[in-house]
């Protein structure tokens, strides 16, 4: 049964004009009855986290609500799916912020799936299999499965979970973008946001992913020995690495990282670090403006762009994997198979006519 969005009651955000000094919370009126809640809002000290938080809670309220109003049809279920929430809701503060987003977003997406019938070892079992089926990595469905066992084992009992398996996906990673494209996009890129531009070198030259580069700092880059070392606090294996800046990148960024801070300025700008997702949105921006279709090229494509490029122009394998900060060159081996690069020499031009 779906919900019947007439019956929701609307869920305002009440942020005095943005006003920081106030307290913020989200607001709703059951009939003549008011309800006010204020949780996870006001620790924020900007106007766009505390938005953000805001808007996370108003969702919450609002899946809340959609079952209590919306009349669940199975029992069973409806009291599986207000524990669950009521467990979710109490761990809250708990969890990281990223690691509340993501269960919530596993809960929420399974549930969607299982079409609100009674949660049971064979509809995860069957979820899991259509994650698999469907082409995600094995790691994320390893995410699924531990939001699985945190909330679902914990709320309705580890039995729900004996012998579930992650299963093994295969992922399509995002593309690389064509010699074509690479003209193009550095012509109008450069033009309209020079610093964004900047910001895809590194990751193009240097393999840095997105998520790392918005911490990084100019105090990190050791210029005199062409070198960038990669602290564990920000690095996503959580190891100190150093990654090599090419001569023709390392030519055009000494004279503009001589000039900032070189302590604990970032390399984005500005000594505080931009939103997990700033700069992946701002990508996305420009690329459907320029009429790209953004699920299969993302900013990071321009990671698998420029590994791509090393390869093509002859870059060793193994210099390749210190770069990419691969365990092993089986790794590396796979990492371009999902990319389509095929190490197969002068196959395309000396396979005979018949």
């Amino acid at each position: 049964m779906t919900t019947d969005k007439k019956n929701l009651p609307k869920i305002s955000i009440i942020s005095y004009d943005g006003d920081l000094s106030k307290k913020w919370c989200i607001e709703w009126w059951e009939g003549t009855k008011r309800f006010r809640r204020f949780k996870g809002i006001n620790q924020h000290q900007t106007v766009k986290d505390r938005t953000q938080a805001a808007e996370e809670l108003k969702a919450h309220w609002l899946t809340v609500l959609s079952g209590k109003i919306e009349g669940i049809s199975g029992t069973l279920y409806k009291k599986q799916y207000r524990k669950i929430m009521a467990y979710i809701e109490a761990k809250k503060g708990a969890w990281r912020k990223s690691s509340y987003q993501s269960i919530i977003v596993h809960i929420k997406k399974f549930l969607e799936w299982n079409q609100r019938k009674d949660i049971t070892k064979q509809g995860l079992e069957a979820y899991l299999d259509h994650l698999a089926n469907i082409g995600r990595k094995k790691n994320t469905i390893a995410g699924y499965y531990k939001s699985f066992r945190l909330v679902i084992g914990n709320c309705l009992g580890e039995d729900l979970l004996e012998g579930l398996q992650v299963k093994r996906g295969e992922g399509v990673p995002a593309r690389y973008f064509s010699e074509g494209q690479i003209r193009f996009l550095s012509k109008n890129i450069s033009a309209k946001d020079p610093e964004l531009w900047m910001i895809i070198r590194f990751i193009f030259f240097c393999f840095i992913r997105p998520a790392e580069l918005r911490l990084l700092k100019v105090g990190d880059i050791i210029l005199e020995d062409g070198k960038i070392c990669i602290p564990a606090a920000v690095s996503k294996n959580r190891k100190t690495q150093y990654v090599v800046i090419p001569d023709k990148f390392l030519e055009e960024i000494y004279p503009i990282l001589l000039e900032r801070n070189p302590g604990e300025y970032l390399v984005g700008g500005g000594f505080s670090p931009v939103g997990k997702n700033w700069l992946s949105n701002k990508h996305q921006k420009l690329l459907k403006e320029f009429h790209f279709n953004t699920e299969h090229h993302k900013l990071y494509s321009w990671k698998h762009t420029g590994a791509v490029t090393a390869v093509k122009n002859g870059v060793h394998i193994k210099q390749l994997q210190l770069q990419l900060r691969h365990h092993s060159l089986d790794q590396v081996n796979e990492y371009l198979r999902q990319l389509g690069v095929l190490d197969l020499g002068d196959f395309a031009s000396k396979m005979p006519a018949i």
